[in-house]
């Protein structure tokens, strides 16, 4: 806390003389007697009927006299009112005015001509000299506004605007007049009046003002959406700010079409679940979030490598995760979807790229000062939720698995460690000792009873999960003059998940700065900076209630009376009570809640810096380099009287053993696991951008460069033995050593050896793309990416393949026999064909060794093993992506949209198949017989569409409501005929649904399932074969038996989001759909033998078991009757068949929220220009689900693995302030 306390305090510091400055103006321009601007202008609407336009906020914070009012006609008294305040008005028609801020190299004199054409022009008297004019394009804001085309009045010399809204025009005489033009606004003229740097602010047009100009950024260069041939879609500030997250990945859920998110850790932004906030140097793919939240761009292009977009952050590709950034301090979001518009980042293109802009300053600002602050509350999420059986049928199970032997005498009379550790359940133990004769009847009885009134879900309720909370509070404050503009921006956000002593805070920084450099290159700096903290010692629900992982049972309390924590054998008492030398092998969930010591730190780091410059007539050279930086650590410490501590302890100890090849590890003291990450990675870019008008019909935009990257990370993990946190001393221990026994008699050494990775990926691309115009109607473009990639095959052929697209873009509705269909305000048709790239980063064209962390068991040396055979023709998966799309508008763009249709075709993607069986031991298994090898020969077709559409139901001067609607499909299928089922073994139990592989003619998600046939009389589970005769569940089943149920993620989704203003309200509300998918119901994964060591299923299904003959007429879930094999084979047949498989359609209410709009007369007036006040509910639940048996199709484990809750409904208030 000490440390985000300091950087507050440099960050307050730093922002002190820039706001004691601004109020030192504005304290200058009080006077004695005022009333508010905007006051005033409702005056005048309601003496002369006049009706005004302008920017919300324009007005506020700005004053003026009651004695401005007095004068006899509306532009008299507009001056009066507004010149004083650096604002003009202009006439439109009809009585009405637009109201804009006044730039001074925008005007010359005190009158702007009144007309929606404004034209300056002085004659100066002096004969025309030819110079040339810069400058800078901007909206009523200051954004500027890229591509504006210029020309000289009366001639065909012209140009464009830059990405950042600067221009120039060489060849000019000083009384020239400028002409700008563009998409949704008025066309200005402008008089050159002898200078060469004019700023023009561009108003919107009055016949448009539906007309949305979007601007798409593909991270290399900013285009005009309506001469983009490619698929974008783009988010903008206003539409992030609507959902009061700390993570921008729940902002955007729903937003984009063709755009799937999975957030699986409900409003948990940055505490992800796990370890999941630390990278892992070991694993090839994404692991930060993963557990947590996931997202895909027009579905699976791959079977093995990296599924997750790439993530492109103010023009450089970044690893960082999402959750780095402070979603406040984003202008805005691009996705490129299809080959046209994501080819030009090459390797991981095939997956979409995600392009994310963040705030900049604008030119000619005075300090604007926000902050914003938000806090929420959920409440405990619903154990009940999980279906999991209650105490009395958890005690009418085990008293089954008694009956009927599957625990037996040998489990009560333990004589040796190997026998200890399958020590039955209480309810077990009891009904064992009452078949022995050691309890009465009367005694046992009284024990069950008691045992089945207990439910512990208060208890789980009150000691391990707890509401969840958050805050965050951002200050941020911009402006600028001409020749600097700048950004900075603080925020703090603290997060407490479900589960109790789990928590974490966040603190990023942000510095963007924008100089002008001899008036003519602009230099670019960014930094932004992400410090989290955080605590990890909550217990999850699997490791509370997994069957592997001895669960806690339904009638097993964490507490006593007392509130003590009980001790739960996790080994037979009978036999530990025999043997001395061991700690106690008891679980005490309160223990390992109170002395558990989990806890990270992750401190990133990102400075961009580009400068460019121009060269001449259009043409701009610019270099940009971009480091990141990651410094990520984790400590877990393993009190004495934590149950790992003295397991592990114990596991080393072997008291028959010799004393010489006996393990005592250190006692009395702990044990510390810890691990580091560190990232390096580096980019350097060269550019050249080309931005021309030709004879006022042709443009053209081209940019072509190079670039060389470098990513590193490297991870060191170590255990330290007899660790004293108070002193930082430890015990040394030889990890190197099999010469001691566990207490199974077996030979072992000591866990925890050092280990140490360090990968790094270079990368050496060229890159050029080019835009062409003609009439502003007919556009084509066309782009090529080469990759060199160190880990691509060894020779080059293998390695530098181009990534290419090629489009085309026909504005129809600005053809002439489209004029008199006045209805249509934009149609625009686009295709596109080109080829994206992806990498397998686990592969590599040389065999891959890895050194193993503890020494070889023989040897006592340390030993290498080969992870993957040499791949050297190694090279990119390819992804072929053809798409076609309508853009639309109609009544004045009132509704507006764009529909695409696109198709996938993958090749040389990389896969394992088949090979030699004189191979094997070098190479891993697969579901295929024999072994297999990894090459780039699969291949995979997909196919989908994507659709937005956006309504505005009606727009008054107190009124408005607007919707917007995405919609997706997608599908895909593997083609590769290789993958043919006949190679695919037989089935008896041991088969479950995730263990087939990728097969030709289905789809990568496919859900493979066994044909239910209910039960014989005798409770073992019946199947269907292919030719629908019922066979028992020994018999081996062809491929062809099996079931396809249908896919796991859905073919159909997307959103709606609706907004309803009146005056200062507005209501906001977002749903989320999905449909055409099906989920697999977790059910009992396995009854418990006496060769499980308390592994019982907690399934509700076991309470539905086949008891008795008769049973089979009322249930499907198999009973216990027969020997070990046969009920297990029964289980294996039930829990993977089409009895437990759902439908997955949903249709979930996201949010609501209420925000006000406070009025100016509450806020004080020298000080506030404006404020806000949002409540907010999310995760309001299901309001319809095609499955009706209680699950949410977003939260759902599977047979004896994963569980999951749903979040439960949280509560939100935000309050915003502009300053």
């Amino acid at each position: 806390m000490r440390q985000t306390t300091v950087y507050l305090l440099r960050f307050c510091l730093l922002l002190f003389p820039v706001i004691v400055g601004s109020k030192s103006a504005e304290a200058q321009q009080q006077k004695a007697k005022r009333i508010s601007l905007k006051q005033a202008i409702e005056a005048v609407e309601k003496k002369f009927g006049t009706k005004f336009a302008y920017e919300h906020n324009l007005l506020e914070g700005k004053f003026t006299t009651e004695e401005a009012l007095k004068g006899e006609t509306v532009p008299e008294i507009l001056k009066s009112l507004l010149y004083p305040n650096n604002l003009i008005f202009l006439y439109v028609s009809n009585n009405a005015y637009s109201i804009v801020a006044r730039s001074a190299s925008f005007f010359q004199g005190n009158t702007p001509a009144p007309s929606r054409e404004i034209e300056v022009v002085v004659n100066m008297g002096q004969a025309p000299v030819k110079q040339t004019v810069r400058g800078l394009v901007t909206d009523l804001r200051g954004t500027p506004l890229p591509f504006v085309n210029i020309w000289v009045k009366g001639s065909n010399n012209g140009s464009q605007t830059s990405d950042r809204g600067e221009f120039l025009v060489s060849n000019v005489s000083s009384n020239d007049t400028l002409v700008f033009t563009y998409v949704g606004f008025l066309t200005e003229t402008v008089g050159v009046n002898g200078r060469n740097s004019i700023t023009v602010q561009m108003l919107p047009d009055s016949k448009n003002t539906l007309d949305e100009v979007v601007v798409v950024s593909t991270g290399l260069q900013q285009l005009p959406k309506e001469r983009a041939t490619g698929s974008f879609s783009t988010i903008s500030a206003k539409e992030i700010e609507k959902v009061p997250v700390p993570n921008v990945i729940q902002r955007i859920e729903g937003m984009i079409p063709g755009v799937k998110i999975n957030v699986r850790g409900g409003d948990r932004s940055f505490v992800y679940a796990g370890s999941g906030n630390l990278r892992s140097a070991s694993s090839a793919t994404r692991t930060t979030g993963r557990n947590d939240y996931d997202m895909a761009i027009r579905g699976t292009s791959t079977f093995n490598a990296e599924t997750f977009p790439l993530v492109v952050l103010d023009g450089a590709i970044t690893e960082m995760d999402i959750s780095t950034l402070n979603p406040d301090d984003i202008e805005s979001i691009s996705f490129l979807k299809d080959a046209a518009a994501a080819s030009i980042w090459g390797v991981r293109a095939a997956n979409g790229v995600m392009v994310i802009t963040t705030k900049k300053g604008r030119a000619n600002q005075v300090p604007s000062i926000s902050f914003s602050a938000n806090a929420s509350i959920a409440g405990k999420p619903d154990v009940g939720y999980l279906h999991m059986m209650n105490s009395a049928e958890m005690i009418d199970y085990e008293t089954e698995l008694v009956r009927r032997g599957y625990l037996n005498a040998t489990n009560i009379n333990a004589s040796s460690y190997n026998t200890a550790v399958y020590y039955p359940a209480p309810a077990s133990a009891l009904a064992l000792k009452r078949q022995a004769g050691l309890i009465s009847q009367a005694a046992y009885d009284a024990s069950i009873d008691s045992l089945s009134r207990i439910n512990n879900y208060d208890q789980i309720n009150k000691y391990i999960l707890q509401p969840a909370n958050s805050q965050q509070y951002n200050l941020s404050v911009s402006g600028g003059n001409n020749y600097s503009s700048y950004f900075y921006s603080a925020s703090y956000s603290k997060e407490r998940p479900n589960t109790r002593r789990s928590d974490g805070s966040r603190l990023t920084l942000t510095f963007n700065n924008n100089w002008k450099l001899f008036k003519i290159a602009t230099l670019t700096t960014s930094f932004k900076g992400s410090f989290f903290k955080l605590n990890n010692n909550g217990l999850a629900l699997t490791s509370l209630f997994n069957a592997n992982n001895s669960p806690l049972l339904p009638y097993q309390l964490i507490t006593d009376e007392n509130g003590k924590g009980i001790n739960y054998d996790r080994t037979n008492p009978d036999w530990t009570r025999t043997v001395s030398g061991y700690r106690s092998w008891t679980y005490n969930y309160m223990d390992e809640l109170n002395y558990g010591d989990n806890t990270s730190n992750d401190n990133n780091y990102v400075a961009n810096i580009d400068l460019k410059v121009p060269v001449y007539k259009g043409l701009e050279a610019s270099v940009m380099y971009t480091n990141e930086r990651s410094f990520g650590g984790a400590k877990n410490y393993y009190d004495p009287r934590t149950y790992y501590f003295r397991n592990t302890v114990n596991s080393a100890y072997y008291p028959s053993a010799p004393t010489e090849q006996q393990l005592i590890l250190p006692d009395g003291t702990g044990i510390l696991s810890q691990s580091d990450v560190k990232v390096n990675n580096y980019a350097l870019r060269g550019q050249l951008s080309y931005n021309k008008v030709i004879n006022r019909i042709h443009q053209l935009n081209v940019i072509a460069g190079s670039e060389i990257r470098q990513t590193q990370i490297t991870g060191a993990t170590n255990t330290i033995y007899g660790y004293n946190p108070q002193t930082g001393i430890s015990t040394p221990v030889n990890f190197g050593s099999y010469a001691y026994y566990s207490p199974a008699g077996y030979s072992t050494s000591i866990g925890g050896a050092p280990t140490y990775t360090d990968k790094r990926r270079r990368y050496l691309s060229y890159f050029s793309n080019a835009a062409y115009t003609l009439l502003n109607k007919y556009s084509l473009s066309a782009s090529v990416r080469y990759d060199d990639y160190n880990n691509f095959g060894l020779d080059r052929k293998y390695r530098a393949t181009p990534a290419w697209s090629t489009g085309a873009k026909w504005a129809i509705s600005k053809e002439e026999f489209m004029k008199p269909l006045t209805w249509i305000s934009n149609l625009g048709l686009r295709l596109t064909y080109g080829v994206n790239g992806n990498i397998a980063p686990d592969q590599f064209p040389y065999t891959y060794v890895a050194v193993g962390g503890s020494p070889d068991p023989v040897t006592g040396l340390p030993y290498s093993s080969v992870i993957n055979l040499a791949n050297p023709q190694l090279s990119w998966e390819k992804t072929y992506v053809t798409n076609i799309a309508l853009d639309f508008g109609f009544l004045d763009n009132r509704i507006s949209g764009a529909i695409d249709f696109y198709n996938k075709d993958g090749r040389n993607l990389v896969y394992g198949f088949p090979i030699n069986p004189a191979y094997a031991g070098l190479v891993n298994g697969s579901v295929y017989s024999g072994t297999t090898l990894v090459r780039n020969t699969a291949t995979l077709s997909g196919k989908g569409v994507d659709m937005s559409l956006n309504g505005v139901m009606f727009s008054k001067k107190d009124w408005s409501w607007s919707a917007g609607l995405t919609f997706s499909y997608n599908t895909n299928k593997v083609t590769d005929s290789r993958f043919d089922t006949s190679a695919l073994s037989a089935y008896t139990k041991s088969y479950n649904v995730y263990s087939i592989g990728q097969l030709a003619g289905f789809a990568t998600d496919k859900l493979m399932v066994f044909r239910n046939a209910g039960l014989n009389a005798a409770g073992n589970t019946r199947t269907y074969n292919a030719n629908g005769d019922t066979v028992g569940s020994s018999t081996y089943l062809a491929f062809a038996d099996l079931k396809n149920a249908g896919r796991t993620s859905a073919p159909f989704f997307g959103g709606l989001n609706t907004s309803f203003k009146y005056k200062s309200f507005t209501v906001y509300a977002m749903l989320t759909y999905q449909f055409g998918n099906v989920f697999l119901k977790p059910t009992v994964s396995s009854y418990l033998t006496q060769y499980y060591r308390m592994t019982y299923d907690l399934s509700g299904a076991v309470a539905d078991r086949w008891k008795q003959p008769g049973d089979e007429l009322r249930t499907n879930v198999p009973g216990l009757a027969g020997n070990a094999t046969t009920v297990n084979n029964n289980l294996m047949r039930f829990a993977y068949s089409d009895a437990n498989v759902l439908p997955a359609d949903y249709i979930r209410l996201r949010e609501i929220s209420l925000s006000y709009q406070l009025p100016s007369s509450l806020l004080p007036r020298d000080v506030i220009k404006g404020a806000s006040l949002t409540a907010t509910v999310r995760n309001l639940g299901l309001l319809w689900t095609a499955n009706k048996e209680g699950y949410d199709p977003d939260f759902i484990g599977y047979p004896g693995g994963s569980y999951s809750l749903p979040a439960a409904k949280s509560y939100n208030l935000s309050l915003s302030i502009n300053f």
